[in-house]
């Protein structure tokens, strides 16, 4: 049905890419829930172009059709592919949509199963910390520990935090308890 659609679609042409882009991402969402990753794929890119060529590399279409590319690369096994698409929909969609909204959330946990399940814990660690940080409502634990590992020299110090302005706070709580 899709692609008779897509037959239509294209004969309008540029009279209505409304009706074509639509077409497309029906048949490439059909697709890729049929499992066929190698034809919704190329669909998809397209349409990533497309949006590009007709607004801007931050458009929201932009970040959600990256989105459904790393979905499809992911699920069909090329996590390389997946993760340059994963991270072009976090940099798009973290800012269009904010880093707190409850789909940018679920596409931070889909990119940390993606390293999750290319023996890349450390990673899916630190993503799955920042995600938790950002539910709101919910008590955060650091969960990596790291602060404690000497060894550990991919951090670095930007600026002392003021402690001294806490210490007084922390003292009268202690002795209220």
């Amino acid at each position: 049905m899709w692609l008779s659609a897509l037959e239509y679609a294209e004969e309008l042409g540029i009279a209505d890419p409304h009706l074509l882009y639509y077409t497309l991402e029906s048949l490439a969402e059909v697709l890729w829930l049929n499992q066929k990753y190698q034809l919704a794929a190329p669909i998809c890119v397209r349409l990533l172009v497309a949006y590009v060529q007709r607004s801007s590399v931050d458009h929201l279409d932009v970040g959600w059709m990256a989105h459904n590319l790393a979905l499809i690369y992911h699920q069909w096994g090329k996590p390389i592919d997946a993760e340059r698409f994963y991270k072009v929909a976090i940099q798009v969609l973290g800012l269009r949509l904010g880093t707190r909204n409850d789909r940018f959330i679920a596409l931070l946990e889909s990119y940390t199963k993606l390293l999750s399940d290319n023996n890349r814990a450390r990673d899916a660690r630190l993503i799955r910390s920042y995600v938790e940080q950002r539910m709101p409502g919910r008590w955060t634990r650091s969960g990596t520990w790291e602060a404690f590992d000497k060894h550990l020299s991919t951090y670095q110090t930007i600026a002392t935090p003021a402690f001294e302005r806490v210490l007084p706070t922390l003292e009268t709580a202690q002795s209220v308890a």
